[in-house]
């Protein structure tokens, strides 16, 4: 067996877990270092209550690293719910090096949970204070403020994905900035961390008028 190396399998969205948990059943231990499905903290609002709730972070993908392609390979023939690992002909292909970093960056083995980032918008421009996207701002490909998340590209073998990462976008500043620069990179300004209620209640206000409407 050589180095152990990631691959990606596709099993369809929603039932990511459930294969996972019959891959760790049914095939050797000795072909699976780790089995996971990536996922991220998101802030939710359930009937009025703000909790912290994990998503997919890929949606669909089951991970497993292996030191034995093929083996592996064999072995998931006898798995059900695997629609297919993905490959480049014959050949199975493993996470690239940027990917397999991030996965490193944003999450731990036997714990793969991408915590949510806090970050304040200076005009176009998001700068996280805390968090594992802190530092990585070029790295967001866009952010979604109601939602709470942004995404960054995420290559899988043969196409490229927006991977979604949880983040709570707690002030929006003019072009300007001053105040938020002041702070610092990696602190959190007093200004922008006791607005984040208000930002929340404003927000909330702002969809809730779009619901009725």
């Amino acid at each position: 067996m050589g180095k152990p190396r990631t691959y990606v399998i596709y099993t369809g969205v929603g039932r990511e877990q459930a294969v996972r948990d019959l891959v760790v059943r049914l095939v050797d231990p000795a072909l699976v270092v780790e089995a996971f499905v990536p996922r991220y903290e998101k802030k939710v609002r359930r009937a009025g209550t703000w909790r912290t709730e994990l998503a997919a972070w890929v949606p669909g993908y089951l991970f497993v690293e292996t030191p034995d392609a093929y083996e592996l390979r064999r072995a998931l023939g006898a798995v059900p719910g695997i629609t297919r690992v993905l490959a480049m002909g014959a050949e199975l292909v493993p996470l690239g090096e940027r990917e397999v970093e991030w996965l490193g960056r944003l999450t731990k083995p036997k714990e793969r949970t991408v915590k949510l980032s806090v970050a304040y918008q200076v005009g176009d421009r998001i700068v996280v204070t805390e968090g594992p996207l802190a530092g990585f701002e070029s790295e967001i490909v866009k952010v979604d403020r109601h939602k709470r998340v942004a995404y960054i590209n995420f290559g899988i073998p043969g196409r490229e994905k927006l991977a979604t990462v949880g983040l709570e976008v707690v002030a929006k500043l003019g072009a300007s900035g001053q105040a938020a620069d002041a702070g610092g990179a990696g602190d959190v300004p007093a200004w922008a961390d006791g607005k984040r209620e208000v930002a929340r209640d404003a927000e909330d206000g702002e969809q809730a008028a779009n619901e009725q409407q």
